[in-house]
């Protein structure tokens, strides 16, 4: 009788031990499963990798393909590139630029425009440029800080355009791509 006790009591207590081990694999599965989540979130359909060795920058970064404009990339003369795609997309990387800080400092001090900041992290801010005490439509731009290799790179809109928040929104996802890895 205690054998048929001790081999009930075992296979109980292999049973729970199995019980467990199943529990510690959904688990896993559980994190596994919420890191591929967390990478679909960066969607880039509609876009396409861009090569930025070309220009002396030693990174790339996602632009929207051909079916929103041909991308027109230029130089300018103080060293800084500028990619501009249809006319809703149009973003700056400036080697050496401003800090966040510098940026805001210099927004702050404008007397023609208003500044209204509407997303804010430690290295990007977007934000609403308005013509005070007018009811000219607001724009918006973004400007972001990079290290990238030991290089500091400011991102931004182009400075001389308008932008819609959504076309803003999409530049700041291009430049949240920006790495150091090159097209494959």
């Amino acid at each position: 009788m205690k054998n048929s006790y001790l081999i009930l009591f075992t296979a109980s207590l292999m049973s729970f031990a199995a019980c467990e081990s199943t529990k510690s694999d959904k688990e896993e599965t559980t994190v596994e499963t919420e890191e591929v989540t967390a990478d679909e979130a960066a969607d880039y359909s509609g876009m396409q990798k861009l090569d930025l060795s070309d220009y002396a920058i030693a990174g790339s970064l996602y632009i929207p393909n051909e079916n929103k404009g041909k991308a027109k990339i230029n130089e300018t003369a103080y060293g800084s590139v500028q990619i501009v795609v249809g006319d809703r997309f149009g973003l700056e990387i400036v080697p050496f630029g401003q800090s966040l800080e510098e940026k805001k400092a210099e927004l702050s001090n404008d007397l023609v425009y208003e500044l209204n900041v509407i997303e804010e992290d430690e290295n990007y801010m977007m934000f609403e440029k308005s013509i005070k005490e007018s009811d000219v439509e607001p724009e918006y731009h973004f400007f972001m800080n990079v290290e990238l290799d030991g290089e500091i790179y400011e991102i931004k809109s182009i400075t001389d355009n308008a932008y819609s928040k959504a076309a803003v929104e999409s530049m700041l996802k291009s430049a949240q791509s920006f790495s150091s890895q090159a097209v494959s």
